[in-house]
């Protein structure tokens, strides 16, 4: 029973970051993501979630931001690959 609960919040999670405005942003600019994230770091909420572009091979990590409260929505570029990814992206807000 609790692995199904965790698959279900995993999923919750993935469908979020895909929905993402920063997902978005690497599609935009030619990058080739698949739908399928590897979960990198964990707690009772997924807090951190990489993505690796079938084109250039680089890897993309994506922060949750509302981990720390329970929430599946909010995540963002990890600032390592925003900083990475800018000039190619246009990914240098803050």
């Amino acid at each position: 029973m609790v692995e199904a609960k965790w698959g279900a919040e995993l999923d919750e999670a993935r469908r979020h970051l895909l929905e993402c405005v920063d997902f978005a942003t690497l599609r935009a600019c030619g990058h080739e993501l698949r739908p399928g994230v590897v979960l990198t770091s964990v707690s009772e909420i997924p807090f951190e979630m990489s993505l690796r572009c079938a084109l250039c091979g680089e890897a993309y990590w994506f922060e949750n931001l509302a981990w720390t409260t329970g929430g599946h929505s909010l995540w963002q570029f990890s600032q390592e690959s925003r900083e990475r990814s800018h000039n190619r992206c246009g990914l240098n807000r803050s």
